[in-house]
């Protein structure tokens, strides 16, 4: 499946003049961390995918894009933050755009683009896990982590 996206994703890029690359940001964002059975320590097998440790929600995330400087930043990011993060590469003002009304749990992540050494805006970040169906809601799994 990797050499699959990688293929595909090479067509999408070379398909691009250098004006359109030279103004694209290309983000990828695991989904849910590693199942089970490929998990290594310190992680363990039963607090991997699907569940709410650190194994199953510290998902890799990379981009790349003008302006973008390459390095590895340990700050706290949810995957909620694309939203301001995307808004604020698109130039979008978030302010002027979003009612004042609405909650947003983003925060643009545009600061660690430009300088991985940049410490973590978000103090502590949240992750859940829900079974049953969402109508009655039997049970689920919550966590809160902070550095």
């Amino acid at each position: 499946m990797i050499e699959a996206m990688d293929s595909e994703i090479a067509r999408v890029l070379d398909s691009m003049s250098d004006e359109e690359r030279a103004n694209t940001y290309v983000i990828f964002m695991g989904d849910n961390g590693s199942s089970r059975n490929v998990v290594s320590e310190p992680f363990e097998g039963g607090r991997a995918k699907g569940t709410v440790f650190q194994g199953g929600v510290n998902v890799p995330m990379m981009v790349a894009g003008p302006g973008v400087v390459p390095g590895v930043s340990d700050a706290l990011v949810n995957s909620t933050d694309l939203f301001s993060t995307v808004l604020e590469l698109a130039g979008i003002d978030q302010a002027e755009t979003i009612p004042e009304k609405l909650t947003l749990d983003s925060v643009s992540i545009v600061p660690y683009l430009h300088d991985s050494e940049t410490a973590s805006i978000r103090e502590w970040t949240y992750v859940d896990n829900f079974s049953g169906n969402f109508a009655g809601i039997a049970e689920g799994n919550y966590a809160m982590r902070n550095a």
